[in-house]
């Protein structure tokens, strides 16, 4: 990877996803997600990976989205940033404005999950709400 500056959409549990800008390194999407990364492909028609913690669902992390395209849910932080071709193949790029606005919406509201006979069942609810079902204090 480059060393220069890529901007990415950040998604945690319970939030409102943020734009931020980081270091276009490994490190730093390493830190990002807490840990060795694993990068999903969800959506072949978008110019789009998931960068996520490879092994977010063992470490027992949060359940933050699901993915009904893939019929999963990624567990922990995770970031979504563009790909872009380059001459050996592809590399992680900052995230399109038109994907960037996309993706916002997408995944604005958090989602709680509940367990259910058949797996993992979710509804979307704000910050608030989920922070109330979480059993998180009141600010």
């Amino acid at each position: 990877m480059e060393n220069d500056m890529m901007t990415v959409l950040l998604v945690q549990p319970g939030k409102h996803p943020v734009e931020i800008t980081i270091p276009h390194t490994l490190k730093e999407l390493q830190k990002q997600v807490g840990g060795t990364i694993e990068i999903v492909y969800p959506w072949p028609d978008r110019s789009v990976g998931l960068v996520c913690h490879d092994e977010g669902k063992l470490l027992g992390l949060p359940l933050n989205r699901a993915l009904p395209e893939i019929g999963d849910a990624i567990a922990g932080d995770f970031l979504l940033c563009g790909l872009c071709d380059t001459e050996d193949g592809g590399s992680l790029c900052s995230l399109p404005p038109e994907q960037m606005s996309y993706m916002k919406q997408h995944f604005r509201e958090p989602h709680f999950f509940i367990e259910s006979a058949e797996g993992n069942d979710y509804f979307r609810v704000t910050p608030k709400v989920y922070d109330n079902l979480m059993g998180k204090p009141k600010k």
